[in-house]
């Protein structure tokens, strides 16, 4: 048996994927079609490591790979967006859609002949992401202007097709990430949360997802740490949360612990510094450093321990506002 057939099956599924989306598209059924280009992205993931693994990758992989991707993140997304959402432009739809797939079209092209040059980033933004950026738009059922999405296709095209650096996240990249294009992502999202509050629980969907993904590979002993940034961020995103809730129960209820942990060091200080009261004198600062290093808890001991308190503590608010209602 021929074993090169194994890895462009998948990519033929990334194919078909892109075929029935198309087809989805047509009846009108644009919510079906966003999760074929999501089933696309999981072949076309699929595909290449396959096909490494079993050491049969080459030339006839790739072609195959990129003419399944103009159809499964090309064409297929950009018709389907123009049904949502551009029908009602006339003629003038046209022009996003054959921005979006041509453009794409041109991308990949000049991403086969360049295979050799280009290393350890990606040479204008990848087709599977602008593909993706489509999906998660029809799913999150947000609706924007006309001619918001006109521009928006547009542009995105132009980005395929642009000499901007992506990092490729695969290892050593040649291209480090732009603190302030990560702010600009972070005031796109800010912007369309605020725009359509629906959204919110999406990205609350989204977060706990990556979170979830992230502890689960990460699990002790951890090969990554989050640190600061990640974990200030974290605290950012629940504190919007409560704000828009108008709630303030909700922050015990989902960040009781982290509370305790930062809030009783603080406390610690300020009470020291500006009434000269010393308590918690053999407590040390965080909790769940004093956890470990002082009562000899495992990172693993810390974690559950952690968990069921705060499921406690959620229990009990739970309790008193179903009580007060």
């Amino acid at each position: 048996m021929n074993k090169s057939i194994i890895p462009n099956l998948f990519t033929s599924a990334n194919l078909a994927f892109g075929v029935i989306g198309i087809t989805l598209s047509a009846t009108g059924n644009t919510f079906c079609a966003a999760i074929c280009v999501l089933l696309s992205l999981l072949a076309d993931g699929l595909d290449g490591r396959v096909a490494r693994a079993l050491g049969v990758a080459g030339p006839m992989g790739r072609e195959l790979d990129s003419l399944s991707d103009v159809v499964g993140f090309g064409v297929a997304p950009a018709y389907m967006l123009y049904i949502s959402d551009l029908q009602g432009l006339g003629w003038l739809g046209y022009v996003p859609l054959l921005a979006f797939s041509v453009l794409g079209a041109f991308r990949l092209a000049r991403f086969n002949i360049k295979t050799d040059e280009v290393h350890g980033y990606f040479e204008g933004l990848p087709i599977p992401a602008a593909g993706c950026l489509a999906a998660t738009y029809v799913l999150c059922g947000v609706q924007v202007p006309q001619f918001v999405l006109f521009v928006s296709m547009i542009l995105v095209g132009i980005l395929m097709v642009s000499e901007v650096k992506y990092p490729d996240f695969k290892g050593h990249s040649a291209v480090r990430i732009s603190k302030i294009a990560v702010a600009l992502v972070a005031l796109v999202v800010i912007g369309a949360l605020v725009y359509d509050w629906h959204t919110w629980a999406v990205m609350i969907f989204t977060l706990c997802g990556v979170l979830t993904g992230y502890l689960w590979h990460n699990a002790y002993p951890s090969k990554v740490l989050m640190g600061d940034a990640g974990s200030r961020a974290l605290g950012f995103f629940i504190g919007v949360l409560v704000i828009i809730s108008r709630n303030p129960f909700i922050l015990l209820m989902t960040s009781g612990v982290i509370l305790i942990n930062g809030g009783t060091g603080i406390l610690k200080v300020v009470m020291l510094r500006f009434f000269k009261i010393r308590i918690f004198k053999n407590i040390r600062f965080p909790l769940h450093d004093h956890m470990k290093k002082n009562l000899q808890w495992s990172p693993t001991q810390v974690l559950i321990r952690f968990v069921i308190v705060q499921i406690l503590i959620t229990i009990v608010i739970l309790g008193i506002l179903f009580k007060i209602r």
